[in-house]
């Protein structure tokens, strides 16, 4: 028999919906499915009131950056078209003066759209507070499409609601909620192995119910196991190829050693240590020239006799 080891909260959530809506039918044709339909019911309510991110919803922090980016956009859309009726002359000066009255209280300086998530969302109630006060002011001004200034301010103030939101519901995830989010999973996989169990043993005493009832009832269970499976066995692969040869991923070297190793006295390379000569005080005479000039002799060369022959007769 089959039994689920590997479904995670999302798997779950998804699973069950689809087993007590699509699959209800074949699930109540089994007397075990009619015993177990409460409990399972019970679970899948249980686990789709636990925050969204544990079960596969968006994560707050990707939530606060949407919701953020919106309340930016209306903010920004809002000061700068009062500062369009600020600044261009020949505005009627009613106008002028809803325009002042509208950005001192939505959007004063654009550099409020940086303040903290914690800071924009307790501005809402006041925001909230100069939506009613100043509707007058907001229907004055008109925006692209047909609306009004108002419809911005709207779009400003929800976008800040949903800050708070979010914020409130990320305060709400601790260690208890996560505990009871583990508690149930485990709990809701057991009760789903316990009614395969049931289904099973149903189907081998009762004459003429056909085995096909198992898959009619725990297919989508069991494609969602099996995806996590595959997923599995590719990490574990990928983990496998990853430690090759001259790899160190996954060994635990020993920590470096503090002892100090002294150095070896200066040598020649590939000779043995020799310990340096003493200082010699011998003095060397300097080595002769390479060719040295030789000694003047002392031979007397006679002169050369003179001639005194005459012309010579031809």
């Amino acid at each position: 028999m089959q039994t689920y080891a590997l479904l995670n909260l999302t798997d779950l959530r998804l699973g069950l919906e689809d087993l007590l809506t699509v699959r209800r039918g074949a699930l109540f044709r089994t007397q075990a499915g009619k015993a177990h339909e409460r409990i399972l019911e019970q679970q899948r309510q249980a686990i789709n009131a636990l925050p969204p991110p544990l079960t596969g919803g968006r994560a707050y922090a990707e939530e606060l950056a949407v919701r953020n980016a919106e309340h930016d956009s209306f903010g920004l859309g809002m000061w700068h078209i009062t500062e369009a009726y600020l600044r261009i002359p020949g505005i009627e000066s009613g106008i002028v003066e809803a325009a002042r009255r509208i950005r001192a209280a939505f959007i004063p300086d654009p550099d409020r759209l940086r303040d903290p998530y914690a800071d924009q969302a307790a501005t809402v109630a006041l925001r909230k507070e100069s939506m009613v006060n100043l509707i007058e002011d907001l229907m004055r001004i008109p925006v692209a499409g047909g609306g009004t200034l108002f419809d911005w301010a709207a779009g400003f103030v929800g976008a800040g609601e949903q800050i708070a939101k979010v914020l409130m519901q990320r305060a709400e995830i601790n260690a208890t909620t996560r505990k009871h989010a583990m508690s149930l999973h485990a709990d809701t996989i057991r009760t789903l192995n316990e009614l395969r169990n049931a289904v099973l043993s149903e189907v081998a005493r009762t004459l003429g119910m056909p085995r096909e009832i198992e898959g009619e009832i725990f297919g989508y269970f069991d494609v969602l196991e099996a995806t996590r499976l595959e997923a599995k066995r590719a990490v574990e692969q990928n983990q496998a190829l990853a430690v090759g040869p001259g790899s160190t991923r996954g060994i635990t070297l020993p920590p470096p050693s503090a002892r100090v190793i002294p150095g070896a006295p200066p040598s020649s390379r590939g000779y043995p240590s020799v310990p340096p000569a003493p200082p010699s005080y011998r003095s060397i005479p300097p080595a002769p020239p390479s060719n040295p000039p030789a000694p003047p002799s002392s031979r007397v060369v006679p002169p050369v006799p003179s001639s005194n022959r005459g012309p010579r007769n031809i």
